[in-house]
């Protein structure tokens, strides 16, 4: 059978095990779910797993009015009438069963929690719990950057609201919100473990004041003018979103939108980071760091007096994009697990 779609985002992730649990072909974007073989049983089936993944009441007739996956996508998001702040990434789409472990993950720059499906295939006993940033379920107005006390305050309560998760890690700039969040349940008296800090991103020692507009500007290439208004600068939009449009698996309609949106959520990331004054804890955390890193010793040094002591440190011979993939890393989250 060949390879299913690569899902983008938490919604397309969700859409695809609901109708994997139905459909034994190969899902693209473009198969129609009756002409795959559904039925209005299937069809009944995929709605209630989108339920209770989703936490949204979805109407039956929606597949059969939007019977292409793209479609039927699209119509999922805009008939959510909430956020999606959690969702649990598990191997095997479509299997059901317990996990005999799990762990919450914090979202990278971006947003999503996609870079947790590959983990999760190499490690179907352990229950994923994705945290990932609403701000993909507003429009683009209604973005607010918010310290990273705040997201990491915001995080803490979602985790609690799921159960009990000791064990917190992150990717990338997720990391350091992973980290604070383990330092909040800390204080709070909460079973807790030494989180696990993916790559993170190097603690600036002198902290800047720049406006959200400003690093998205930067973060873009666009002039100041056009982030603060880019309907007005469309064109100047569209140039430099071309330029910096990654290579993968990316919807082909709303492209454009849907990468203009990833940036912005980027770049309130980086404008948090650069606001960033780390808490002090007595925390071992344990760092898995590229090796290739021009900032190694430094981040070694940063975060050994961040925490009082030393660290658990595992180096993997990868770039800071490709450490998330390397086949390393599921043997180095298992022995997290099982010795904390």
């Amino acid at each position: 059978m060949s390879q299913d779609l690569n899902p983008v985002d938490s919604y397309e992730h969700s859409v695809l095990e609901a109708w994997r649990s139905v459909i034994t072909g190969t899902i693209r974007r473009d198969s129609n779910f009756f002409a795959e073989g559904g039925s209005s049983v299937g069809a009944a089936r995929v709605t209630a797993r989108l339920r209770g993944a989703l936490s949204q009441n979805y109407p039956l007739s929606l597949l059969a009015q939007y019977p292409v996956f793209a479609d039927f996508v699209q119509m999922i998001r805009k008939n959510s009438s909430e956020s999606l702040p959690a969702l649990r990434v598990r191997a095997g789409l479509g299997q059901a069963g317990a996990a005999s472990h799990k762990s919450a993950w914090i979202h990278a720059g971006g947003g999503e929690i996609m870079f947790l499906r590959g983990i999760a295939e190499s490690l179907p006993e352990i229950d994923f719990l994705g945290i990932r940033d609403v701000d993909w379920d507003r429009p683009a107005d209604r973005i607010v950057p918010l310290a990273i006390s705040e997201q990491a305050a915001s995080y803490h309560d979602v985790i609690v609201a799921h159960g009990d998760y000791p064990h917190v890690a992150g990717y990338s700039s997720g990391s350091i919100l992973a980290y604070e969040v383990a330092a909040l349940r800390q204080a709070a008296g909460l079973s807790v473990v030494p989180p696990l800090l993916i790559d993170p991103p190097m603690l600036d020692r002198v902290r800047t004041q720049p406006s959200y507009e400003e690093v998205l500007a930067e973060f873009v290439g666009v002039s100041e003018e056009a982030a603060s208004d880019p309907a007005r600068h469309a064109v100047e939009w569209s140039e430099a979103l071309a330029r910096r449009s990654p290579v993968g698996a990316l919807p082909e309609q709303g492209y454009e939108e849907w990468l203009a949106h990833m940036c912005r959520i980027s770049a309130k990331s980086l404008w948090a980071l650069r606001r960033y004054e780390p808490t002090h804890s007595s925390l071992r955390v344990h760092l898995v760091l590229s090796s290739t890193r021009p900032d190694l010793e430094t981040s070694l040094s940063d975060w050994s007096g961040l925490c009082g002591g030393p660290l658990v440190v595992h180096m993997i011979d990868a770039s800071h994009h490709d450490i998330i993939s390397h086949p390393e890393l599921p043997r180095i989250i298992e022995d997290w697990i099982s010795s904390n």
